[in-house]
């Protein structure tokens, strides 16, 4: 937020779990300031004052290999941003905090919005399609070869398959689309295949495909979940 020329919108929890300057909104539609003030501390004057508090690791140990969480703001540190709440066609409710002005309307953020749209599949994509649901290194500089590993893949397959032409059914009920995981098990059998050529991937890939069924929506289905971590074992 204090980044000059930076601003963000972004969904936020509505339910009994959300931060409670939210939970206390009423769930209509509506578009509303709301302010609060994030301490790293638990001083008797910070419960006092109703602060948010932020446990924030101490610093890592010397030597270690793994950098630590940490907050870049002063404490206590006073927060406030704008609130959008609008319903959607199903009749149930988004919540969207973000620091743009009301020059932009509600309509605007819907459509900021809806334009994420994207970027999240690529996510999704990217976590359990290519693998990255889980981290398995224990040092930083691991994790980031896995994580640059699998952008790698992500890249690479998208390119191939944006270069797929899928027939369609001529009286199909829905048209149909490249199956994304399957394709980068096949991409990745290229690489490690030096007589495959390209036309026999592409030839591959088409031949995998899923319906795309425009409308369908299903319930997020959201649980905490950590790292799996390689056990490590010496031989005896």
């Amino acid at each position: 937020m204090n980044t000059p020329n930076v601003d963000f919108v972004i969904r936020v929890k509505q339910n009994h779990s959300a931060m409670r300057e939210i939970a206390r909104l009423p769930m209509v539609e509506l578009d509303c300031d709301i302010g609060f003030t994030i301490s790293t501390t638990q001083t008797n004057e910070d419960k006092r004052n109703r602060h948010i508090y932020l446990p924030v690791p101490k610093k890592s140990k010397p030597g270690s290999t793994t950098r630590r969480a940490r907050w870049d703001f002063p404490s206590p540190y006073p927060m406030r941003f704008r609130i959008v709440r609008f319903q959607l066609e199903t009749g149930s409710f988004e919540t969207l905090a973000t620091s743009l002005p009301r020059s932009f309307t509600i309509d605007d953020l819907k459509e900021i919005y809806r334009s994420r749209w994207r970027v999240e599949s690529c996510f999704r994509d990217t976590k359990y399609s290519v693998g990255l649901v889980n981290l398995h290194g224990k040092r930083d500089a691991f994790v980031e070869q896995e994580i640059y590993a699998a952008m790698i893949a992500f890249n690479f397959t998208s390119r191939i398959v944006n270069e797929v032409v899928v027939r369609q059914p001529k009286n199909g009920i829905y048209a149909y689309a490249v199956n994304f995981k399957m394709a980068v098990t096949l991409c990745k059998e290229f690489l490690n295949d030096p007589t495959m050529t390209g036309e026999q991937i592409m030839r591959e890939i088409s031949r995998h495909t899923i319906p795309l069924r425009p409308g369908r929506q299903d319930e997020r289905k959201l649980r905490a979940k950590g790292f799996g971590w390689f056990t490590y074992r010496v031989a005896a």
